[in-house]
């Protein structure tokens, strides 16, 4: 009691500071965390306008966060069918004295939008994350329109960087699959004890999507994975854009899952400069006895390196690698008796790795004090209880769809990223593809009742622009991107361009939203704005997209503009910005 009347008392003299000495302008819409407590309440009315609340007074627009606290805090909560949107300028809540603190959380049955903006900190208390994810949409952090802003988030014990607290299972979107979307600004997280960087915390999954901006360090807490799940988590991260740094603590993968968690990692684009696991996990993949399943379809990864018995990419100890990598450059390494790409030491179960179409690899198993190795592409280390002797890991690589233009370079067991960067001559073995990759001439593609072209600009994202200013039913989009993927097949991204009164059908939603290479940015105009609409790729095995299609089913003519396309789909990922000259 004697706490929160205190509190209430700075409160309040806070405020009267605040009166006196900052002029009226500073108020709209900016809210100081000085003053006391500050909570959020979105909402949408019956004229489907979003309606924000601060400590229980109306706002119109949305709301700007900044000062600085130790003893204050921040909830978020939106309502179910509403997006919150808040920024955080320059914002300061450490809280991290207080077990059970929370600095900074949302809430609610809908989906937090929150906008960086200058230096931004959040620590939490013990079972806390900095930034907690509570809200059952989906939360996304990026930079404002003029700025990338950053944040540097650090979770309590059991807790996550950004993401879930102890033993909290809402970081999952309800029938989403998308927790946490980093698609801006400048991310600094580090997990407590048990906890993730970003992804989850003790007990807790972590579905995470990067889909750009720059995660300058993510660290986990022993058992929790750099990006991805804590401890017995399993993690699920899709990069599909941005540049990631990422450290596994021990027993957890530098990128998917924790201690005891599997690792479901896919990447599609941007760079991930490193991804380092600790002990016993992988750098991608798996955590301790925790398999690891990825797939890398473009995008960079200069260095996989595996912590001690855990393999670069695939599994961590005890655990498996089914690994496919059809696209990109990678650069692996294994940690101490684990394969470069595969499996882990002495994984319970075989392991599958592909390399097909373009993909680029060199790749380096580990090898321990004695000598034992670890395969470049295969099979870590293995120990016979009976005999008490080791095997070597085995070269297992499935090369039949690998094109001229794809490749893999193997270098001596033990060989660090390092020098594999530095030395390429020191590789030992080289496989180059035997297949010609599929060629069609560089001409439009025709329909009868549209001018659709593709152009592939020297290393530029392949550009899809239909130029028809009416709806369009009949597109066939996976044709479209097949040809353009032919037409240059090292590009990393499609961008799909649209002009004014495009509507959209299920059937190009369908395509669009199937394909992780596709629709990046659909760029479009309305009234005279620009517009970005991003569409990821998901699973059409969710009550989420069943219930998409089955609204937009109920829409005239089974169509949609983009602005509806966006409410519609919103609960999958899909997003709707201004782009601002």
């Amino acid at each position: 009691m004697k706490k929160k009347f205190l509190k209430q008392v700075l409160g309040i003299l806070m405020s009267g500071a605040m009166i006196v000495y900052l002029p009226v302008s500073a108020y709209a819409n900016t809210y100081d965390i000085e003053n006391g407590d500050i909570t959020v309440v979105v909402s949408v009315d019956e004229q489907s306008n979003t309606v924000y609340k601060v400590n229980g007074e109306v706002d119109t627009t949305s709301v700007i966060l900044t000062g600085s606290s130790n003893l204050n805090t921040v909830n978020i909560e939106a309502q179910a069918g509403a997006n919150a949107v808040v920024t955080l300028h320059d914002l300061t809540i450490d809280v991290s004295n207080t077990n059970n603190a929370i600095a900074f959380k949302t809430t609610g049955a809908g989906s937090v939008t929150v906008k960086l903006d200058g230096e931004n900190t959040l620590k939490s208390g013990k079972n806390s994350a900095g930034l907690q994810k509570e809200n059952t949409g989906k939360l996304t952090i990026k930079g404002d329109n003029t700025t990338s802003g950053r944040l540097t988030a650090q979770g309590g014990q059991n807790g996550a960087g950004i993401g879930s607290g102890h033993d909290q299972q809402s970081l999952t979107s309800t029938g989403t699959g998308v927790g946490i979307v980093i698609a801006g600004g400048e991310i600094t997280a580090t997990g407590g004890t048990n906890g993730a960087g970003i992804g989850g915390g003790r007990f807790g999954a972590g579905e995470v999507t990067i889909s750009g901006g720059t995660v300058i360090s993510a660290q986990g807490g022993t058992n929790g994975a750099g990006i991805g799940g804590g401890q017995l988590g399993a993690g699920k991260v899709t990069i599909s854009d941005g540049t990631v740094t990422s450290v596994g603590g021990k027993n957890a993968a530098g990128i998917g899952g924790g201690r005891n968690g599997a690792g479901e990692v896919t990447i599609s684009g941007g760079t991930v400069t490193s991804a380092q696991g600790g002990e016993s996990g992988a750098g991608i993949g798996g955590g301790y006895y925790g398999n690891g399943e990825v797939t890398i379809s473009g995008g960079t990864v200069t260095s996989a390196q595996g912590g001690d018995d855990g393999a670069g990419i695939g599994g961590g100890w005890n655990g498996a690698g089914e690994v496919t990598i059809s696209g990109g450059t990678v650069t692996s390494a294994g940690g101490e008796r684990g394969a470069g790409i595969g499996g882990g030491y002495n994984a319970a179960t075989s392991s599958s790795v592909t390399v097909k179409e373009n993909a680029v690899v060199f790749a380096a198993g580990g090898t321990d004090d004695e000598g034992h190795t670890g395969a470049a592409l295969g099979t870590g280390i293995t120990f016979n209880n009976n005999t008490h002797t080791y095997t070597n890991g085995t070269e297992e690589v499935d090369t039949t769809g690998l094109y001229t233009t794809g490749s893999i370079t193997r270098f001596a067991a033990g060989t660090s990223v390092q020098d594999m960067t530095d030395h390429p001559e020191n590789a030992i073995s080289g496989v180059n593809g035997t297949i010609q990759p599929p060629v069609v001439p560089v001409n439009p593609v025709e329909s009868a009742n549209k001018d659709v072209v593709f152009k592939t600009p020297e290393k530029k994202p392949v550009i899809i622009e239909y130029t028809e200013r009416s709806c369009i039913a009949d597109v066939n989009v996976s044709a479209l991107i097949e040809a353009a993927l032919k037409a240059d097949p090292g590009t990393k991204e499609i961008t799909i361009e649209f002009n004014d009164n495009i509507c959209l059908t299920a059937d190009i939603m369908k395509d669009l939203l199937a394909d992780s290479r596709v629709a990046k940015n659909c760029m479009f105009s309305y009234e005279g704005k620009r517009y970005d609409l991003y569409i990821p790729a998901v699973s059409n095995n969710t009550a989420a997209y069943k219930a998409a299609f089955d609204a937009l089913a109920k829409e005239p003519n089974g169509m949609a503009g983009f602005m509806r396309m966006a409410e519609l789909f919103e609960e999958m990922g899909v997003t709707l910005t201004l782009n601002t000259p």
